[in-house]
């Protein structure tokens, strides 16, 4: 196995496919800058869009289905959720990690494979 297939890379949305393994990467957040400096003289408020570092605690994910800019994935635990790739941007996880991940975060007793309805 090469270096460049150990790698996760970042995804543009068009090219997330259903059965990919991903992780979130970076998250956008708006802010509104200027409203709390007290000044007389301080600008106008206005909104600032951040990008953050994703949240650990997210994990690996599977795909299910995709509808741009939404994405519909599934965590190790079978949880599902809606992920809104305007806010979210996505890596891509080797076939080979994203299998190994789910099989170790799985709750005992399940198969992990992260095919389960």
């Amino acid at each position: 196995m090469n270096m460049q297939e150990t790698m996760s890379k970042m995804l543009a949305p068009e090219d997330i496919l259903r059965g990919d393994y991903v992780m979130a990467m970076t998250e956008s957040v708006q802010m509104i800058a200027g409203a709390c400096r007290g000044a007389i003289e301080s600008p106008a408020p206005r909104v600032v869009t951040l990008e953050v570092l994703a949240d650990e605690d997210r994990g690996p994910m599977r795909v299910r289905e995709v509808c741009l800019p939404f994405v519909l994935v599934r965590d190790p635990k079978g949880a599902h959720k809606v992920i809104d790739l305007r806010r979210v941007r996505l890596a891509r996880l080797s076939p080979e990690f994203g299998q190994a991940a789910f099989k170790r975060l799985a709750p005992p007793g399940s198969n992990g494979a992260g095919e389960s309805a």
